[in-house]
């Protein structure tokens, strides 16, 4: 089998001839619950959707699914140049994103040869741009991370590891639908030794100790995580972190 990525929810319900819900096993501790869905990313440019790159910028609006950016350096004499971070999907809330932070946004973008591309984007809060510090003093902490398609973590720096565990999850009378199920497992700190258990359709918060803004929360949220026996259905991996400030 070729490298497992993840589509949208829409095509993988297609190809598994079913919708997917939220329910849990009994008797499995949640560790065997279900997908809940997948995501929509998309990052424009002035209205024009992007190819994979990188940019700096600043934030000038948050919504519940969108970051509105201004991408006119403090230290250039322009127009405001406005791009947007759509995230989509179940779950998803930026709200608790700081407007006026500074940021690196890095969009990823891979064909899957048969469907619609994988898609990642990380916003990353920068210490300064051109010499002006970050107003939002968020240091160097992750704002948002989203991934739908990659079965690993973005290939920019990371405050942490993700892996996956294969759980012990009975497969389904439609094979094509459930196979096999996943966890991801991630880890934080110098020694990535302690590591968080993320099961399907299931949050939970990582304590991130981040530089310059101090330590702050990421809520990471696995919406599907599974292999299936469907031909051409090698998608099935999406996830999402969100920034949350210490102590809210």
């Amino acid at each position: 089998m070729r490298s497992l990525l993840a589509l949208v929810l829409g095509f993988s319900a297609v190809a598994c001839g079913g919708q997917v819900s939220t329910n849990t096993e009994s008797g499995t501790g949640g560790l065997c619950s279900e997908a809940v869905g997948g995501l929509t990313i998309e990052v424009d440019r002035r209205g024009i959707l992007s190819a994979a790159g990188e940019f700096d910028a600043v934030i000038i609006g948050v919504e519940k699914n969108r970051l509105v950016l201004d991408t006119c350096s403090p230290a250039a004499d322009c127009v405001a140049y406005e791009a947007n971070v759509t995230i989509t999907g179940p779950r998803v809330d930026l709200s608790a994103i700081p407007k006026g932070a500074y940021v690196h946004v890095t969009y990823e973008l891979q064909p899957t040869g048969w469907g619609s591309p994988n898609k990642r984007v990380v916003v990353q809060s920068k210490f300064d741009w051109a010499g002006d510090k970050n107003p939002a003093a968020t240091g160097d902490a992750i704002l948002v991370a989203a991934s739908d398609g990659y079965d690993g973590a973005p290939s920019v720096a990371f405050p942490f590891t993700l892996g996956r565990a294969k759980l012990s999850c009975p497969a389904t009378g439609d094979s094509c639908r459930y196979y096999a199920r996943y966890a991801y497992e991630l880890s934080t700190g110098a020694h990535r030794i302690a590591k968080t258990v993320v099961p399907m359709g299931q949050t939970e918060t990582l304590d991130v100790a981040g530089t310059g803004g101090g330590a702050y929360m990421l809520n990471v949220t696995n919406l599907r995580s599974y292999e299936s026996k469907c031909t051409d259905d090698y998608w099935n991996w999406s996830w999402f972190a969100v920034y949350t400030p210490k102590g809210v």
